[in-house]
């Protein structure tokens, strides 16, 4: 960033973190104040000493970070800490323990993260498990430098690519997640050509204990259910039932909407020319909703007059001015609309400083490369003095798109089942076919243990599924 092939390393006390590397000291001041502009590490000299091999250990996991932000077009927090992680297990160091946290508690999705420190421990042994097994496994197919430069975390299907060269049978990340979630119930090296195993697991899963009847549930989007049904004497029927939909946030709109997209170190614009020159006032308004990292990540809604050379950002009932993390370029939305939970809300924004000229709007949302939300959701776009109306139903095509993306909030929810039922001591994996109505029904021998493995794999959406498993 500074011309400089050195690198800097703060040692010093850190409250809260054994060490870090921030991507706000890669950009100039002029963009983040806080910037030191240069490549540096700041580790925490009390909770690891100088030359120790925790220091080392986590000075590699930082390292990891900082290459990744600089060859990542898009880097996101799940791979990058998992990499993180792997990369200090292949320098030579001691493999994370975290992974016991979320064999725990696997109802986790592997491919979001968590504000709550007291969650994210689980997310680092998700992810850090989940790309020992992809590495463990496939090696000598992948290389992980592509993988970054080209956003798998993003770009799910990648990783099923790479995987596919060893096993033609997988077709999506889906099937890929599918086999990591039973090789951490068997963990068993001698079946399918270690399918489902890998060196680096703590421990195996304990299934839930399922009474008779019928369970009903729901799962995280590539989290994990592991129901074990009880032995019976007689033939049993177990009968899976999923959901169709999901949410794409926890946000209903009158019919569509635009939607920001959500994602680390992410920049989406929409944006659209409005002529002013014939009204002596104007007003912007807008019905939104927005569920975004406070104090990190930023939404904006700005103007400009000079065909989008500079922008400014615009004031309205739902921003904000305080900016302590350098992030806020102006007034922006931040948190949650209209309370703890978010909400929509009603936006006035004054443009009568701008008329008597052409000018632009441009929605904008700006993400930071550590943590991110559901994001932000615009309808009933309204500049009632000129007359224009938007509902985001019918394609207006004078909208300038970058990211932002219009939506009825409706995906198709997709599931992965896996039966792993015991004769006698060998376990056999059965892939369960659902029908199109996201049911699926099998039969399980008598006097045969059986686990339901349960996993929602719907991406673009942190939003949970409903399942129920019934057998008679």
């Amino acid at each position: 960033m500074d011309g400089d092939p050195r690198i800097t390393v703060l040692n010093a006390r850190i409250n809260g973190a054994g060490g870090y590397f921030s991507g706000s000291d890669e950009v100039p001041r002029a963009v983040n104040r806080f910037s030191n502009e240069r490549e540096m590490f700041y580790m925490n000299i009390d909770d690891r000493p100088l030359g120790s091999e925790t220091y080392s250990s986590v000075l590699a996991h930082e390292f990891q970070h900082m290459i990744q932000w600089r060859q990542s077009v898009r880097p996101s927090t799940w791979i990058n800490e998992g990499l993180s992680q792997l990369a200090e297990e292949l320098n030579g160091y001691t493999a994370s323990d975290l992974g016991s946290l979320y064999l725990s508690e696997p109802d986790l999705q592997l491919t979001d993260w968590a504000e709550d420190p007291s969650i994210a421990g689980a997310h680092y042994g998700a992810s850090y498990l989940f790309l020992s097994y992809f590495y463990d496994r496939y090696k000598d197919q992948i290389d992980l430098q592509q993988l970054v430069k080209q956003g798998a975390g993003e770009r799910l299907q990648l990783l099923a690519e790479d995987a596919r060269e060893a096993r033609p049978d997988i077709e999506n990340f889906d099937q890929l997640y599918a086999d990591w979630a039973v090789a951490n119930l068997l963990n068993d090296p001698s079946l399918e050509q270690g399918r489902w195993s890998y060196g680096e697991l703590p421990d195996t899963v304990v299934p839930e204990q399922d009474d008779d009847g019928v369970l009903s549930g729901e799962v995280a989007q590539f989290g994990t259910d592991y129901v074990e049904m009880e032995t019976s004497t007689s033939e049993r029927v177990l009968r899976f039932d999923g959901s169709d939909q999901i949410g794409v946030i926890a946000a209903e709109p009158e019919g569509t909407m635009w939607w920001s997209e959500r994602g680390d170190d992410a920049v989406s614009t929409l944006t659209r020319s409005f002529d002013l020159r014939s009204v002596p006032s104007a007003t912007l308004e807008f019905r939104t909703w927005f569920d975004i990292e406070e104090g990190y990540d930023y939404a904006f809604a700005s103007v400009s007059t000079n065909g989008g050379t500079t922008w400014t950002t615009l004031a309205g009932e739902h921003t904000t001015t305080e900016d302590p993390q350098g992030a806020n370029y102006g007034s922006g939305y931040t948190s949650t609309s209209g309370g703890s939970t978010a909400t929509w809300v009603d936006e006035r924004i004054d443009l009568t400083p701008y008329v008597g000229q052409e000018v632009m709007i441009r929605f904008s949302l700006i993400s930071d490369d550590a943590f991110n939300r559901p994001g932000m959701a615009i309808d009933n776009i309204r500049i009632p003095e000129i007359n224009f109306e938007d509902d985001a139903e019918a394609g207006s095509t004078d909208w300038q798109s970058t990211g932002w993306v219009r939506t009825n909030n409706e995906l198709e929810q997709r599931w992965q089942l896996r039966l792993v039922s015991y004769e006698g001591d060998t376990p056999r994996v059965t892939a369960l076919t659902l029908d199109g109505e996201n049911t699926a029904e099998v039969r399980v021998p008598a006097n045969t243990r059986a686990v339901l493995v349960v996993m929602a794999t719907t991406p673009h959406t942190s939003e949970r599924a409903e399942y129920s498993v019934s057998r008679p």
